[in-house]
């Protein structure tokens, strides 16, 4: 399960390479004792949004003359703790951390928090933190819901059967599909969900929407909340013979892959994108203004900094295409 909660992730931010778990020395720039050091604790690192992410990172450091850490976690919270502990031992500034589990990770954070160390909460949100930097689920749930009531008013003149595509592990999605039943039920009188399956990753949500349509064949739309969501429905409606145009998928977070087949004019019409060109030297900037008492632009009462929202169609997807 947790390997699958990671791959979820990794397509959620929807968030290098050239990196090593916590059981070998992390890559870093050769230190000096008048830079600062992050630390960038990611869960893993695979997917190719990432890997951007990391470069973006780690350019953003060099930039600012900061000795720049990377952990590749691997999936497995054990090894963020190894890395967490080597960070204390030693003396990093800052620790950037993508949690696999919040509850395992939270009393090694808080003895870095102890010693001095800022703490940002990377998408995932843990027990104690600086600050987080994370994405308004209720705000992408409306977002994709909004998409997919654009393309039923204009192709299917209003009326739509839909699925849906959660993930009922993680109160995220939780929070994305609530956010988009309900402002479907507002908005779309004429788009009925008939079916609601669990998928994350490209296979189990095609073979969730073949699922689906067996006992639904008139499903016309798709309603995912992960970059995999939407591409095993689009692979999904391609084998069931729809009609390009007569039917269409939906996601977010997405990934260089899945702008490639929105550009492709298949099903997947469109997804959400979070600050993902910015994520890492976004990151790099808290943690700066963290080390040097600068205030942090939109911070919240409870320590949230919210990513930026985005909708990805064919007009903008190049942008999202990793070159």
């Amino acid at each position: 399960m947790k390997r699958l909660l990671t791959i979820a992730i990794t397509l959620l931010m929807v968030i290098g390479l050239f990196a090593c778990s916590g059981n070998k020395p992390a890559e870093t720039d050769t230190p000096t004792d008048d830079q600062p050091t992050i630390g960038f604790i990611f869960m893993s690192l695979t997917d190719t949004s990432l890997i951007r992410i990391r470069q973006d990172a780690e350019a953003a450091a060099k930039e600012r003359g900061i000795n720049f850490t990377v952990v590749d976690s691997e999936g497995d919270s054990s090894n963020q703790i190894t890395a967490i502990e080597n960070m204390i031992t030693t003396g990093v500034d800052a620790i950037i951390i993508q949690a696999v589990d919040s509850a395992a990770v939270t009393p090694y954070l808080q003895e870095a928090m102890d010693a001095g160390i800022k703490v940002l909460a990377f998408g995932i949100q843990t027990e104690v933190y600086d600050v987080w930097y994370c994405n308004d689920p209720f705000e992408i749930g409306k977002a994709v819901a909004q998409m997919a009531i654009d393309f039923t008013n204009e192709n299917l003149d209003g009326k739509a059967q839909v699925g849906i595509l959660g993930f009922p592990l993680m109160q995220n999605f939780i929070d994305r599909v609530a956010a988009a039943k309900e402002y479907l039920a507002a908005n779309a009188p004429g788009m009925e969900i008939v079916a609601e399956e669990t998928a994350l990753v490209t296979e189990d949500a095609m073979n969730a929407v073949e699922n689906m349509l067996q006992a639904h064949p008139d499903i016309n739309i798709i309603i995912g909340f992960s970059d995999g969501a939407a591409l095993g429905a689009n692979e999904a409606f391609k084998a069931a013979g729809k009609e390009v145009g007569k039917a269409a998928c939906f996601g977010s977070d997405v990934s260089s892959t899945g702008a490639e087949t929105i550009l492709a004019n298949e099903f997947y019409v469109g997804s959400i994108d979070v600050s993902s060109l910015v994520l890492g030297e976004t990151a790099i900037d808290i943690c700066v203004k963290m080390l040097n008492g600068e205030p942090i632009e939109g911070i919240t009462a409870n320590g949230e900094v919210f990513m930026n929202i985005t909708e990805v169609t064919a007009e903008n997807a190049s942008t999202y295409v990793q070159k």
